[in-house]
């Protein structure tokens, strides 16, 4: 985002060298609802390719597309107060400079005298082209985005963040909030410090991280790795290696097409791993504190296993390891039960280690 961070302070309310390619649609100035509202239009020819910066210290931010070689700036303001001249001071103080540079266009919607006025509400809609990228750093508030077939880098201080569609790789992050991704073509890296995380199906390599929320990814063309500090993981299938943890929640994972490792401090354990060929790395290691693990496997899968169950208090029940595969169980220590062996051979090792849990380990059907 360090692009974004640069756009100049442009002085007037659209600025631009070359007056042909931008335009001010209108301004509509209007009481609605017994208060007072503004409505700004702007518009800029460019080409398919190029990228829209926009950097706002107020306002939702939505992005949709159409067929248009133009990007369409509308910016609504709100004002809570019910005399006109208060309003219209608030509009002013709130300006919106749009800066074509090439191909590429740069806005910044910000308040002159740099205060947060609680009194005025903004909404921002972004118009692309259908083959355009877009770069959105804001504070406050959310972040939606309906489709767009370009790169998509967003970033908000406080606020959700909703893409229905994505063309290009997509990159959002948010202080606080969930992040929702409908569907995406390339790679998707979200962050979020306070929110879940969900995430639709994407052709590229998916990452995840949130400091408190859950996490569930559809599917992934390639690889995964979600990492959350308190929630469960669920991930509906791979193309590649899944990296998942947890500081508490149970963990899901079905159709991994690469190795597996799994870690939650509380919770079961749940994935299934259905390639078998010894070119691919499909080593697992799943982890918890506390819960059952339920592992599920092709049955000609070469691999070598060792399953370790500690048992720390009794809960009127007996814990055991069941496999489809033949291992070798001891039960000897009243602390701790292990299982061991070689399926087919031997292979890429398969680590489960559980706290008062069972251990199942499945042949896939």
């Amino acid at each position: 985002m360090n692009r974004l961070s640069h756009i100049p302070l442009i002085v007037g309310l659209l600025v631009s060298a070359h007056p042909a390619l931008a335009q001010e649609e209108g301004r509509v100035f209007k009481q609605q609802d017994g208060r007072y509202a503004e409505r700004i239009t702007r518009s800029v020819r460019v080409k398919p390719g190029g990228t829209l910066f926009l950097v706002s210290s107020q306002g939702a931010v939505k992005v949709e597309t159409w067929d248009q070689n133009e990007v369409q700036v509308v910016v609504e303001k709100l004002s809570d107060t019910l005399v006109e001249t208060d309003a219209r001071a608030t509009f002013k103080d709130f300006q919106v400079f749009v800066h074509p540079e090439g191909n590429d266009i740069r806005v910044r919607a910000e308040s002159r005298s740099g205060l947060n006025r609680p009194s005025l509400n903004v909404n921002i809609r972004l118009i692309v082209p259908d083959k355009y990228h877009v770069e959105v750093q804001r504070a406050g508030e959310g972040i939606g985005v309906q489709k767009v077939s370009g790169n998509l880098e967003l970033q908000t201080s406080g606020g959700g963040i909703q893409v229905g569609e994505s063309g290009g790789d997509l990159s959002a992050t948010t202080m606080g909030g969930d992040i929702q991704v409908g569907k995406a073509t390339g790679r998707v890296t979200v962050t979020t410090d306070g929110g879940g995380i969900t995430i639709g199906p994407v052709g590229g390599k998916v990452t995840a991280l949130t400091a408190g929320g859950g996490i569930s990814i559809e599917r992934s063309q390639s690889a995964v790795d979600a990492r959350t500090a308190g929630g469960g993981i669920q991930v509906g299938g791979s193309g590649g290696p899944i990296r998942v943890s947890t500081s508490g929640g149970n963990i899901r994972i079905r159709d991994a097409r690469g190795y597996i490792e799994a870690k939650t401090e509380g919770g079961s354990i749940e994935a299934e791993l259905v390639v078998s060929d010894r070119r691919i790395d499909t080593h697992c290691t799943l982890e918890t504190s506390g819960g059952d693990i339920t592992l599920t496997l092709p049955e000609n899968l070469a691999a070598t296993v060792q399953a370790d169950l500690r048992i720390k208090r009794k809960v009127g029940r007996e814990y055991r390891i069941y496999s489809d595969f033949p291992l070798v169980v001891k039960t000897d220590d009243p602390k701790r039960i292990t299982g061991s062996g070689e399926i087919n051979g031997g292979g890429y090792p398969i680590r489960l280690s559980t706290v008062n849990g069972d251990i199942y380990i499945k042949k896939m059907k």
